[in-house]
C-alpha cells in the first residue's frame, strides 16, 4: 500500500463536499496480485483477471490525460450515449485522477 491513501472529493447534489481518502497498492505489487490470481484460476474470472492486467498495462499510455482513449471509451461504456458534456468530462478527469495515482503510489 502506499504511505498515503489518495483523496477523491465528492460534489452530492444535496450537501455539503465530501472527500475519501482511498488506499491504493502500489502499481507493480498489484500487477503480480493479478498475474498470480491468473495462472491459478481456471474459471470464468481469469478472463476478469486479464482484462485487469491489460487495463493495468495500459495505463500509462492510455489513461494520463481526459482526452486519450481510455477515459474516452470508459466514459461511454459508463454514461452511454445519453450524457452532459459536464458529467463526461467529469468522469473521464476522475479516472485520469485514479490512474495517476495508482501509476505514482
Amino acid at each position: 500500500m502506499s504511505e498515503q491513501p489518495a483523496n477523491f472529493d465528492d460534489y452530492p447534489a444535496h450537501g455539503d463536499k465530501r472527500t475519501f481518502g482511498i488506499p491504493f497498492c502500489n502499481y507493480g505489487p498489484l500487477l503480480v496480485l493479478k498475474l498470480n490470481a491468473f495462472a491459478q484460476r481456471t474459471t470464468l474470472k481469469q478472463a476478469k483477471d486479464a482484462y485487469d492486467i491489460l487495463s493495468l498495462a495500459t495505463l500509462e499510455t492510455q489513461f494520463t490525460e481526459a482526452n486519450q482513449l481510455g477515459p474516452m471509451l470508459a466514459e461511454s461504456f459508463y454514461h452511454g450515449p445519453r450524457t452532459s458534456k459536464e458529467s463526461s468530462m467529469r468522469l473521464r478527469e476522475d479516472l485520469v485522477t485514479i490512474a495517476h495515482a495508482l501509476l505514482n503510489a
